[in-house]
């Protein structure tokens, strides 16, 4: 276990992190003891989290079910919480805010009856992600200061710097570009004085999509390939992609064709060497427009026909899909929507944690 974790955070090698720990799970999975118990619940959670880095979420759930059978099983009240955090994260990601918002509340209830404050601020932190995805942005404010707050008396850096980043994109979400700025600049801060490289590099891409939504290309251009540098040389495709993306956008508004054709490409082949069919139809159309206004007709209606070939068999996946789950769908649907007006009618985090969200799920 320990060799594939510190391959995973010092090289960012997930794949061999993910064969040690199955291969250190298999040694104990017999074994009925109360120290075996315990590793097996961090082996769950820490699989979880190596699965959700390279985008893999069935098997990322798969272990997260597990890790808070185990929090139950022992019976532990920091475990369960935790758990369930993990879970309201996990739902969040998959944009299930009803369940977001179940998992969510019943970390916070459970971790206030807790003497460990950082769990509570962590569900704090959390609610106010859910409140930012639910489009509730007082909510998302109050929650994320109130977070900042906790973490900062608590000397946790880098969950301060975490707080800022929910602040921020709660204002980019609104077009609050000068805001959005000034909070990632403050995270960004945070990260340099900790020397966390990933984290300053996703600043950097953030910072870089605000400026470009300002208008301002040249200063998204800085901050952007500040970021590619980084992502870069820790080899991390998962992020890398979306930043290549970006880049070429930028490129393109800047009328820097070629460049932009050779980010785009970056892109492209990272998408398609990990099946992101929705990062893939970006960077194609990317593509397109870059070779359009450098004259490159021909690769451009090559480009295009790719864009309505991929296209097509989206359209026909999504149709067999919701097919055959239609049923289910509509159930999940109906389970959002009733989540949503609970979170709407909740005005204080003490209302939210006395809610009965477990009925509509």
């Amino acid at each position: 276990m320990l060799k594939g974790r510190i391959k995973a955070r010092v090289s960012q090698e997930y794949q061999y992190a993910i064969n040690q720990y199955n291969d250190a799970l298999n040694k104990v999975s017999t074994d009925v003891s109360l120290a075996a118990t315990l590793f097996k619940f961090t082996i769950h959670e820490h699989l979880s989290s190596l699965h959700g880095l390279i985008l893999q979420p069935t098997p990322a759930l798969t272990h997260l079910n597990r890790y808070r059978e185990i929090a139950y099983q022992l019976r532990n009240d920091y475990f369960i919480a935790s758990a369930e955090l993990m879970l309201g994260r996990y739902y969040n990601r998959v944009s299930e805010q009803a369940k977001s918002l179940q998992h969510y509340t019943e970390a916070f209830r459970v971790s206030s009856r807790t003497r460990y404050s950082g769990l509570k601020a962590m569900a704090q932190l959390n609610l106010a992600r859910t409140y930012r995805d639910l489009d509730q942005w007082d909510e998302a404010l109050k929650h994320a200061h109130d977070a900042a707050i906790s973490f900062q008396e608590l000397g946790r850096g880098p969950y301060v710097s975490e707080a800022f980043v929910v602040i921020a994109m709660t204002y980019a979400a609104q077009e609050k570009w000068n805001k959005a700025i000034d909070h990632y600049l403050n995270a960004q801060q945070i990260n340099e004085d900790l020397g966390n490289e990933l984290a300053q590099a996703l600043a950097n891409h953030n910072i870089a999509e605000a400026y470009y939504n300002l208008n301002n290309p040249s200063a998204a251009l800085t901050y952007i390939n500040m970021a590619n540098e980084i992502f870069r040389a820790k080899n991390v495709k998962h992020y890398l992609v979306a930043n290549e993306s970006l880049y070429a956008q930028i490129l393109i508004k800047q009328q820097m064709w070629p460049q932009a054709i050779e980010h785009a490409n970056q892109s492209l082949a990272i998408a398609r060497e990990k099946g992101l069919i929705e990062q893939e139809l970006e960077s194609l159309k990317h593509l397109s427009t870059a070779y359009r206004n450098s004259g490159e007709l021909n690769l451009a209606l090559d480009v295009i026909d790719n864009i309505i070939a991929l296209t097509q068999a989206q359209e026909k996946q999504k149709h067999e899909t919701n097919s055959d789950n239609n049923t289910e769908l509509t159930e999940q649907k109906l389970k959002f929507e009733l989540g949503l007006q609970q979170a709407k009618l909740s005005q204080k985090l003490m209302i939210i944690s006395k809610s009965n969200l477990l009925s509509f799920c």
